[in-house]
């Protein structure tokens, strides 16, 4: 995928990420490998370490990743 100048990324291929899941007053953390690069509110893929099942995330910063339940 090509970037924009304006476009940062937040997550890069491979880089290890922590994975958040809210739910009301629960909130679980999981630690991931970016599976690819990723921009402010783009959804990635990226593999849990635990379970090595992978998943898709939203990316909401440098390094963190939300999953986001429907």
């Amino acid at each position: 995928r090509s970037y924009s100048v304006l476009e940062f990324r937040r997550v890069l291929f491979r880089s290890v990420v922590r994975i958040v899941l809210e739910h009301g007053q629960m909130s679980l953390l999981a630690t991931g490998v970016a599976e690819e690069e990723g921009v402010d509110r783009q959804r990635i893929r990226v593999k849990n370490l635990s379970s090595q099942k992978v998943i898709v995330a939203k990316v909401m910063a440098s390094g963190l990743v939300k999953v986001e339940l429907f």
